[in-house]
């Protein structure tokens, strides 16, 4: 099968975005990367590949389309559903936000951590987790919270414990 041309530079930055979070936004998701790749007609391997940015393997642009389709998807179904908007939010930080790139350093790293935590911590509220990133999404400067992540993640878990 023949790969898409890309068109366009704003192609390649927005598949290599993709690469870069796609881990992250699966978890938020609370897709399997066999649930997720059947969602785009990929394997499992092929998700875990695109996730560890392999070079070799790049995703297509009909690829590129068929995740970003899928998630916003899915997180207007949580949205609805469960009330997390924690996917929702995490895309609109990382594709539709104006500061982005100026703040990209910050959203990768607490982006990334809450992707951990929801790997590892499911029951964890992935709101708590994000919620120093939500300024953002209104354009607010994210260097200027004054309450870390890692402070959300361990009040959450301690209030785990007492229950």
């Amino acid at each position: 099968m023949e790969r898409m041309e890309l068109k366009s530079e704003s192609d390649k930055k927005n598949i290599n975005t993709m690469h870069e979070y796609l881990g992250i936004f699966r978890k938020l998701s609370k897709y399997s990367s066999e649930e997720l790749g059947d969602e785009i007609g990929v394997s499992k391997s092929t998700i875990a590949n695109f996730e560890r940015n392999v070079e070799r393997i790049r995703m297509s642009k009909a690829q590129y389309l068929a995740l970003r389709t899928v998630l916003e998807a899915r997180a207007e179904e949580l949205e609805k559903k469960e009330k997390d908007d924690s996917l929702k939010n995490a895309i609109k930080l990382v594709f539709y936000n104006t500061e982005y790139e100026a703040n990209k350093t910050k959203i990768k790293e607490r982006l990334t951590a809450a992707g951990r935590i929801c790997g590892v911590a499911g029951s964890l509220s992935v709101g708590t987790i994000l919620a120093p990133l939500l300024p953002m999404i209104s354009g607010a400067a994210l260097l200027g919270t004054g309450i870390g992540i890692a402070s959300f993640i361990l009040k959450g878990l301690k209030d785990k414990e007492k229950d």
